[in-house]
């Protein structure tokens, strides 16, 4: 995916893209029909950072929390 998003940005003229509204609004469309059309699934997970150190007095890092929480929850597609 990063490759295809790389290579559409490129064929677009880079960060020129940014300051030239014709050319980012087609580009923004052809994104578009790229992630529409690309098999992927989104796996989301919050931390409340009230109750963190309640819960987790030793963790410095809620970001980890919220990977493992992600990764190891049972997911059914």
């Amino acid at each position: 995916m990063k490759q295809v998003i790389t290579k559409l940005k490129l064929d677009f003229g880079g960060h020129d893209l940014l300051f030239n509204e014709e050319i980012r609004l087609k580009f923004l469309s052809e994104l578009n029909n790229v992630i529409e059309s690309s098999p992927f699934s989104v796996i989301a997970t919050a931390i409340d950072k009230r109750n963190l150190k309640k819960d987790y007095p030793n963790s410095d890092n809620p970001y980890l929390i919220a990977w493992d929480s992600a990764w190891n929850m049972p997911i059914h597609f």
